[in-house]
């Protein structure tokens, strides 16, 4: 493969590895793909690193020749299918090894990004639902608990919140599903604001980023791990001011 190639090739192993960083991948499992990648192509990896605004990656070729990229990692968000469709191409690019110009036909046929779709709008409703029975809640508050949630889904499918920080748009997303709440309730549709607000908060609560920052830091991924953590903890603070907010504004309003 000449330079050029192994330029290009690195290049696309490397958004690869982005794209994973970005779906909400631990960065033990983006640094083992993208070193298997390159090793099925007959590279020596020197260096595989990823934490979650960038990923590096070093290597060597059969002349002894070094190749370095970077790729910084500006927003990032939950997406398991689209990690798991990662995973496939990498799995089918150690299995088959097609030559650069079809790697990158391959990664570019990918979406960037994958839209909540029917599955995941249903998946909204029934969670939100379930939750806020499960914590005190009727009928009446799963319903509307699931109605307020119809509306978060419109916003993650048509807003596009990767576009904005991501404390902004949960605190917002927040205040937005509790004034919902309390005006289903002041209309009637709904009698525990409390329980209505409870499974919609669901929502947001970023269990997955707590997961696998401990996962990381067992693994001895310190700075991923602290991270991950730190991200957590402001967007779960980000929640409480949306919440509270909306709170102190339907108080004002009288709902």
């Amino acid at each position: 493969m000449d330079r050029q190639n192994t330029e290009l090739f690195l290049e696309s192993v490397l958004l690869i590895g982005k794209r994973m960083v970005e779906s909400g991948a631990e960065s033990q499992r983006v640094e083992d793909t993208v070193t298997r990648i390159c090793e099925a192509y007959g590279f020596t990896v020197l260096n595989a690193y990823a934490v979650t605004t960038m990923v590096q990656i070093t290597l060597r070729d059969g002349q002894g020749e070094h190749y370095t990229q970077s790729a910084r990692v500006r927003s990032a968000s939950t997406d398991l299918g689209r990690v798991a469709e990662l995973n496939a191409l990498s799995r089918r690019l150690c299995a088959e090894t097609p030559d650069v110009a079809e790697l990158r036909q391959e990664l570019d046929s990918l979406p960037h990004r994958r839209r909540p779709g029917l599955w995941e709008f249903f998946a909204y409703l029934i969670a939100t639902a379930a939750f806020a029975l499960f914590f005190g809640g009727g009928p009446l508050d799963a319903a509307a608990a699931a109605a307020v949630s119809a509306v978060v889904f419109c916003m993650d499918r048509y807003l596009h919140p990767e576009r904005f920080n991501r404390l902004l748009y949960t605190a917002a997303a927040s205040f937005a599903a509790g004034i919902l709440a309390l005006v289903c309730v002041r209309l009637g549709f709904g009698r525990d604001a409390s329980a209505v607000m409870v499974g919609d908060v669901m929502l947001f609560i970023p269990t997955l980023s707590v997961v696998n920052s401990i996962r990381e830091l067992f693994s001895r991924d310190l700075t991923t791990g602290l991270l991950r953590i730190m991200e957590a903890l402001l967007v779960t603070g980000a929640i409480a001011v949306g919440y509270a907010c909306a709170i102190l504004v339907g108080g004002v309003l009288g709902c």
